[in-house]
Protein backbone atom coordinates (compact mmCIF):
# COMPACT_ATOMS: atom_id res chain seq x y z
CA UNK A 1 0.00 0.00 0.00
CA UNK A 2 1.95 2.89 -1.13
CA UNK A 3 1.55 6.74 0.54
CA UNK A 4 1.09 9.88 -1.29
CA UNK A 5 2.19 12.54 -0.62
CA UNK A 6 0.05 16.62 -0.98
CA UNK A 7 0.72 20.06 -0.59
CA UNK A 8 -1.46 23.17 -0.01
CA UNK A 9 -2.54 22.35 3.44
CA UNK A 10 -0.67 25.76 5.24
CA UNK A 11 -2.10 27.84 2.05
CA UNK A 12 -5.94 26.89 3.50
CA UNK A 13 -5.29 27.00 6.97
CA UNK A 14 -3.44 30.63 6.53
CA UNK A 15 -6.17 31.66 4.45
CA UNK A 16 -8.81 30.89 6.89
CA UNK A 17 -6.42 32.93 9.45
CA UNK A 18 -6.13 35.89 7.06
CA UNK A 19 -9.83 36.08 6.94
CA UNK A 20 -10.45 35.94 10.19
CA UNK A 21 -12.78 32.49 10.27
CA UNK A 22 -9.68 30.93 12.27
CA UNK A 23 -7.70 31.84 15.55
CA UNK A 24 -4.41 30.82 15.67
CA UNK A 25 -3.78 28.58 18.67
CA UNK A 26 -0.19 28.74 20.15
CA UNK A 27 0.93 31.09 16.62
CA UNK A 28 -0.38 30.44 13.38
CA UNK A 29 2.19 27.69 12.68
CA UNK A 30 2.02 26.17 16.22
CA UNK A 31 -1.36 24.34 16.35
CA UNK A 32 -2.12 21.52 12.85
CA UNK A 33 -0.48 23.24 9.74
CA UNK A 34 1.61 21.16 7.79
CA UNK A 35 3.14 21.57 3.87
CA UNK A 36 2.77 17.72 3.24
CA UNK A 37 0.95 14.48 4.44
CA UNK A 38 0.86 10.90 3.96
CA UNK A 39 -2.04 8.81 3.52
CA UNK A 40 -3.33 4.80 2.83
CA UNK A 41 -6.03 3.72 0.90
CA UNK A 42 -7.02 0.48 3.19
CA UNK A 43 -9.83 0.11 0.68
CA UNK A 44 -11.92 1.37 -2.36
CA UNK A 45 -15.39 0.33 -1.38
CA UNK A 46 -16.62 1.71 1.19
CA UNK A 47 -13.49 3.92 0.94
CA UNK A 48 -11.40 3.92 3.92
CA UNK A 49 -7.94 5.71 3.99
CA UNK A 50 -5.49 6.00 7.13
CA UNK A 51 -3.51 8.80 7.71
CA UNK A 52 0.13 8.56 8.78
CA UNK A 53 1.07 12.10 9.53
CA UNK A 54 -0.46 13.63 12.83
CA UNK A 55 -3.45 15.48 11.78
CA UNK A 56 -4.58 16.62 15.25
CA UNK A 57 -0.72 18.10 17.12
CA UNK A 58 -0.46 17.90 20.57
CA UNK A 59 -1.48 21.53 21.55
CA UNK A 60 -4.51 21.06 20.44
CA UNK A 61 -5.21 17.39 21.64
CA UNK A 62 -4.53 19.37 24.85
CA UNK A 63 -6.98 21.83 24.50
CA UNK A 64 -9.59 19.66 23.33
CA UNK A 65 -9.04 17.05 26.63
CA UNK A 66 -8.84 20.01 28.64
CA UNK A 67 -11.61 21.57 27.64
CA UNK A 68 -13.89 18.65 27.64
CA UNK A 69 -12.92 16.09 29.69
CA UNK A 70 -14.54 16.78 32.86
CA UNK A 71 -18.42 16.95 30.96
CA UNK A 72 -17.49 13.61 29.26
CA UNK A 73 -16.15 11.95 33.10
CA UNK A 74 -18.98 12.99 34.68
CA UNK A 75 -20.75 10.66 32.37
CA UNK A 76 -22.35 6.99 34.02
CA UNK A 77 -22.23 5.24 30.74
CA UNK A 78 -21.03 1.50 30.85
CA UNK A 79 -19.49 1.65 27.24
CA UNK A 80 -18.05 4.65 25.45
CA UNK A 81 -18.62 7.99 26.80
CA UNK A 82 -19.51 11.22 24.30
CA UNK A 83 -19.34 14.70 24.36
CA UNK A 84 -20.86 17.06 21.66
CA UNK A 85 -18.66 19.47 20.69
CA UNK A 86 -20.04 23.36 19.61
CA UNK A 87 -17.05 23.54 16.90
CA UNK A 88 -18.13 26.56 15.44
CA UNK A 89 -17.77 28.74 19.19
CA UNK A 90 -14.26 26.74 19.84
CA UNK A 91 -11.90 28.35 17.76
CA UNK A 92 -9.29 25.45 18.12
CA UNK A 93 -11.58 22.67 17.33
CA UNK A 94 -12.62 25.06 14.39
CA UNK A 95 -9.37 25.32 13.17
CA UNK A 96 -8.29 21.67 13.51
CA UNK A 97 -12.38 21.28 11.23
CA UNK A 98 -10.44 23.41 8.57
CA UNK A 99 -7.60 21.26 9.00
CA UNK A 100 -9.17 17.96 8.22
CA UNK A 101 -11.55 19.27 5.16
CA UNK A 102 -9.06 19.56 2.60
CA UNK A 103 -8.18 16.07 3.03
CA UNK A 104 -11.35 15.37 2.73
CA UNK A 105 -12.11 17.41 -0.19
CA UNK A 106 -9.37 15.61 -1.65
CA UNK A 107 -10.96 12.12 -2.42
CA UNK A 108 -14.81 13.99 -3.09
CA UNK A 109 -13.86 16.66 -5.65
CA UNK A 110 -16.65 18.73 -6.66
CA UNK A 111 -18.59 18.40 -3.92
CA UNK A 112 -20.55 20.37 -1.18
CA UNK A 113 -19.52 18.88 2.35
CA UNK A 114 -21.28 19.92 5.23
CA UNK A 115 -20.07 19.12 8.88
CA UNK A 116 -22.83 17.62 10.50
CA UNK A 117 -21.71 16.87 14.33
CA UNK A 118 -18.28 16.29 15.73
CA UNK A 119 -18.10 14.86 19.36
CA UNK A 120 -15.18 13.69 21.61
CA UNK A 121 -15.34 10.23 22.86
CA UNK A 122 -13.52 8.20 25.95
CA UNK A 123 -13.02 4.56 25.98
CA UNK A 124 -11.86 3.04 30.01
CA UNK A 125 -10.43 0.18 29.95
CA UNK A 126 -12.82 -2.79 28.87
CA UNK A 127 -14.73 -0.80 26.69
CA UNK A 128 -15.63 -1.38 23.18
CA UNK A 129 -18.44 -0.68 20.59
CA UNK A 130 -20.01 -3.10 19.06
CA UNK A 131 -21.13 -3.40 15.23
CA UNK A 132 -22.81 -0.88 13.79
CA UNK A 133 -22.85 2.06 10.60
CA UNK A 134 -22.34 5.68 10.84
CA UNK A 135 -25.45 5.92 9.12
CA UNK A 136 -27.31 8.99 10.47
CA UNK A 137 -27.74 11.43 13.38
CA UNK A 138 -30.45 10.28 15.83
CA UNK A 139 -31.22 13.61 16.89
CA UNK A 140 -31.52 15.22 13.35
CA UNK A 141 -31.77 12.06 11.17
CA UNK A 142 -29.51 13.86 8.89
CA UNK A 143 -27.12 11.36 6.67
CA UNK A 144 -23.31 10.77 7.72
CA UNK A 145 -22.02 10.45 4.51
CA UNK A 146 -18.45 10.32 5.42
CA UNK A 147 -16.90 10.05 9.21
CA UNK A 148 -13.71 11.22 10.05
CA UNK A 149 -11.96 9.98 13.45
CA UNK A 150 -8.91 11.59 14.40
CA UNK A 151 -6.83 9.67 17.80
CA UNK A 152 -6.19 11.58 20.34
CA UNK A 153 -3.94 9.05 22.59
CA UNK A 154 -1.67 5.95 21.95
CA UNK A 155 -3.53 3.46 24.02
CA UNK A 156 -3.76 -0.83 23.61
CA UNK A 157 -6.16 -2.00 22.09
CA UNK A 158 -8.80 0.05 21.02
CA UNK A 159 -8.51 -0.83 16.94
CA UNK A 160 -11.25 0.52 14.87
CA UNK A 161 -11.68 -2.67 12.74
CA UNK A 162 -14.19 -2.79 9.97
CA UNK A 163 -16.80 -6.15 9.96
CA UNK A 164 -16.69 -6.78 5.62
CA UNK A 165 -13.47 -5.70 4.81
CA UNK A 166 -10.29 -7.55 4.22
CA UNK A 167 -6.52 -6.72 4.62
CA UNK A 168 -5.93 -8.27 0.50
CA UNK A 169 -8.74 -6.45 -0.83
CA UNK A 170 -11.28 -8.94 -0.85
CA UNK A 171 -14.84 -9.03 1.49
CA UNK A 172 -16.18 -10.98 4.39
CA UNK A 173 -20.26 -11.78 3.69
CA UNK A 174 -21.06 -12.48 6.89
CA UNK A 175 -20.36 -10.74 10.19
CA UNK A 176 -17.12 -12.23 12.45
CA UNK A 177 -18.14 -11.79 16.23
CA UNK A 178 -16.09 -8.86 17.79
CA UNK A 179 -13.81 -10.26 19.55
CA UNK A 180 -12.30 -12.92 17.04
CA UNK A 181 -11.94 -10.14 14.20
CA UNK A 182 -10.32 -7.97 17.07
CA UNK A 183 -7.83 -11.10 17.57
CA UNK A 184 -4.10 -9.83 16.55
CA UNK A 185 -3.36 -13.54 15.97
CA UNK A 186 -5.77 -14.68 13.62
CA UNK A 187 -7.97 -11.52 12.27
CA UNK A 188 -7.75 -10.61 8.43
CA UNK A 189 -9.89 -7.74 8.73
CA UNK A 190 -8.45 -4.10 8.14
CA UNK A 191 -7.69 -3.09 11.70
CA UNK A 192 -6.43 0.84 12.87
CA UNK A 193 -4.92 1.10 16.19
CA UNK A 194 -4.82 3.85 18.10
CA UNK A 195 -2.15 6.28 17.62
CA UNK A 196 -2.02 10.19 18.76
CA UNK A 197 -2.68 12.84 16.24
CA UNK A 198 -3.63 9.88 13.66
CA UNK A 199 -6.88 9.86 11.71
CA UNK A 200 -9.03 7.33 9.83
CA UNK A 201 -11.59 8.41 7.08
CA UNK A 202 -14.70 6.60 5.30
CA UNK A 203 -17.62 6.23 3.97
CA UNK A 204 -21.41 5.95 4.94
CA UNK A 205 -22.99 5.15 2.36
CA UNK A 206 -22.90 1.89 1.09
CA UNK A 207 -25.05 0.17 3.10
CA UNK A 208 -23.42 -2.60 5.26
CA UNK A 209 -20.43 -2.66 3.87
CA UNK A 210 -19.47 0.62 6.42
CA UNK A 211 -20.04 -2.17 9.22
CA UNK A 212 -17.13 -1.40 12.28
CA UNK A 213 -16.46 -1.43 15.48
CA UNK A 214 -14.00 -0.56 18.16
CA UNK A 215 -12.04 -3.14 19.67
CA UNK A 216 -11.34 -3.26 23.45
CA UNK A 217 -9.31 -1.22 25.10
CA UNK A 218 -6.79 -2.88 27.28
CA UNK A 219 -4.69 -0.12 29.09
CA UNK A 220 -5.91 3.67 29.77
CA UNK A 221 -8.76 5.12 28.73
CA UNK A 222 -8.83 5.67 24.89
CA UNK A 223 -9.80 9.35 23.49
CA UNK A 224 -10.97 10.30 19.90
CA UNK A 225 -12.23 13.13 18.29
CA UNK A 226 -15.20 12.17 15.63
CA UNK A 227 -16.57 14.51 13.09
CA UNK A 228 -19.59 13.40 10.76
CA UNK A 229 -19.96 14.86 6.90
CA UNK A 230 -22.88 15.11 5.22
CA UNK A 231 -23.59 15.54 1.25
CA UNK A 232 -26.65 15.10 -0.74
CA UNK A 233 -23.96 13.73 -3.32
CA UNK A 234 -20.59 12.16 -3.56
CA UNK A 235 -18.31 12.84 -6.51
CA UNK A 236 -15.61 10.58 -5.75
CA UNK A 237 -12.43 10.21 -6.90
CA UNK A 238 -11.63 7.33 -9.09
Amino acid sequence: MAFMRHGGLCVAIAAQVALGTVQPFGGASHLICSSAYQQEVLAQYPLVVYFHDPVVLQPAIDHLLDTYRSQIEASDSTFSASSYLHWKDDTVVTAIVHNLLPRVEHFFPNTTLQIESAALTRYTKGQSYSWHVDAYDARTLHARAITFLAYLNDVDGGETVFAHIAQNGSTFPYRTPLDRACATSSSQHVKVAPQAGRALLFQNVLGHMSTHAACAVTSSAKWIMQLWISSTTLDRCS
